[in-house]
């Protein structure tokens, strides 16, 4: 009775928040005293927060950079990148936030498209005189900040103006440029509180780590960590080894990251040793997550985990797998037991107030267990690419997002994904979705990551190795070992032409595997050893 009234309670509370700036602000007064943001060894309390992010807005205002208005960050994640993003909220801009280390030449060709009016580095920038100010945070921005008086815009910020141009992760292609407004921030922060908890439980406010890049799904926790008044720690890296200190060192009660990342903590040699038990909430997305390793996550973490499904064109959730989802019979029980593999594979239930239809070729929906490609409907989805009427008019239809994903509806509501359309192996007549047979590879135990790509004709299975396996035998005894394994889970039709051994398998700057690197990367090894 409680929770459903903390629970109406906090919906009541955000019907009367219409943007990001109104979340900010009423966890800048109602948690002035907390811990907002850590790294390392520096904190910045909600009250320090707001001081600074006015007193930058109010700057802003001051040069003439107005609601809408285009702003470019090439900050590194961390305090200064996260105040700016509050600031970009607060000032009602249009935030742009680009890869710190971008080149040059890649600036001056997003300044011609998106015409910025300002750009906040923190290294020098070659551009044209007058293409936008330079705002270069070092030494003398603290001089400058003081010297301001901090005041909150007095005027409306309409939800429908844009808070971002976005670029997509690039995980299949050429990222593409997408907008997302004010608004649309909350609604999605209206679907997380509805379904899933970011209610403070414990006698002390949550301290929520950030394991995927903020410039990607990392950003999703921003505000929900800002609604709970939660404290938001961004690690020195983005690898095992931070994750785990990070963990450790602030007692960390949450935790989201990319199943890469995950499965990096179960192979961490120290992992057993650490002290996780504040941890008490695991969320894992943005890419797929092997069954296999997904029941070790559960051994070694307990019933804390969680995913969803959504993306940079449809803001979460979509989907839902509920801790309680991952397990079946009772889940207090002394050593809980896993769901079945049908249940793991999936993405969860489509949640209330979000539709999903499974489209064949022909434009038909099908019916529950065929596969197909994913249509969403839902309030979050955007609103277009930047520019780009045509490739908008493909990727929204009949009121639907057209994902690109392929995947299937059980007949219980549990939505599985397969992977990309643009993914599906194509041999002969046979259509091989890769995912199937990655889930069969995972379940050797020597197997850390697995990759199955087309290489011209050719359907080849790269794969690396657990940490304790990796020097057992020469890769040619693991290739033949690992088709023996294949050969008793999957039809004949699907087995992969080769496996290769790679050390590790490419990832993105967001820390997901790359397919078309790892798809490069065969290719290129198979030109060395049959040149043309």
């Amino acid at each position: 009775m409680i929770d459903h009234l903390r629970r109406w309670t906090l919906r009541l509370l955000l019907a009367r928040l219409h943007t990001p700036r109104d979340v900010l602000r009423l966890a800048c007064k109602r948690y002035a005293d907390r811990p907002a943001i850590a790294m390392g060894e520096r904190r910045l309390s909600y009250a320090e927060l707001g001081d600074r992010v006015l007193r930058i807005a109010t700057l802003w205002r001051q040069w003439g950079i107005g609601h809408g208005a285009p702003v470019f960050c090439l900050l590194p994640d961390g305090i200064a990148q996260l105040v700016v993003r509050h600031a970009a909220a607060e000032a009602g801009v249009m935030l742009v936030q680009l890869p710190p280390d971008l080149d040059d030449a890649a600036l001056r060709q997003a300044s011609d498209e998106l015409a910025p009016q300002l750009i906040v580095h923190r290294r020098h920038h070659a551009l044209p005189e007058g293409s936008a100010r330079l705002w270069r945070l070092d030494e003398s921005v603290e001089e400058a900040l003081a010297a301001i008086i901090p005041e909150p815009d007095p005027r409306p910020l309409d939800p429908a103006t844009l808070a971002g141009l976005g670029y997509t992760s690039g995980t299949t292609g050429a990222p593409k440029v997408l907008t997302v407004s004010h608004g649309a921030h909350l609604t999605s922060l209206r679907q997380v509180v509805a379904n899933i908890d970011v209610r403070q439980r414990l006698a002390e406010p949550d301290r929520v780590l950030v394991g995927i890049p903020l410039g990607g799904a990392g950003s999703g926790l921003v505000l929900p960590t800002l609604l709970g008044g939660g404290c938001l720690i961004v690690p020195a890296h983005y690898d095992a080894d931070a994750l785990l200190d990070a963990l450790v060192a602030f007692r960390a009660t949450r935790l989201f990251t990319t199943p890469s990342l995950l499965i990096d903590l179960l192979d961490h040699p120290d992992i057993d040793a650490a002290d996780l038990s504040p941890l008490r909430h695991l969320i894992y997305g943005t890419e797929l997550m092997p069954a296999a390793k997904l029941e070790e996550a559960l051994t070694r973490f307990g019933p804390i985990l969680q995913q969803g499904y959504g993306s940079a064109e449809v803001l979460p959730p979509v989907s839902l797998l509920a801790p309680r989802d991952h397990l079946q019979g009772d889940p207090h029980a002394i050593t809980p037991q896993a769901a079945p593999r049908a249940v793991l594979m999936s993405a969860g239930r489509v949640v209330p107030g979000v539709s999903v239809r499974i489209v064949g070729d022909d434009g038909s929906t099908l019916a529950p267990g065929q596969i197909g490609e994913v249509w969403v409907k839902s309030p979050t989805v955007f609103t277009g690419y930047w520019k780009r009427p045509d490739l908008t008019a493909s990727t929204l239809r009949d009121g639907h997002l057209v994902t690109g994903d392929m995947g299937m509806l059980s007949a219980d509501g549990y939505l599985t994904l397969l992977g990309r359309k643009t993914d599906l192996i194509r041999r002969g007549t046979q259509v091989i979705a890769p995912r199937l047979v990655e889930e069969a590879i995972h379940d050797h135990p020597a197997i850390k990551e697995a990759s199955l790509v087309q290489v011209g004709e050719r359907a080849v299975l790269a794969v690396s190795l657990r940490r304790r396996w990796r020097d057992r035998q020469a890769p040619e005894q693991w290739r033949w070992q690992l088709l023996a394994h294949l050969a008793d889970r999957i039809p004949d039709w699907q087995w992969p032409d080769d496996i290769v051994v790679l050390e590790e398998l490419p990832r993105s700057r967001l820390c997901k595997v790359l397919r078309r690197e790892v798809r490069a990367l065969l290719a290129a090894r198979a030109a060395e050893t049959c040149p043309a």
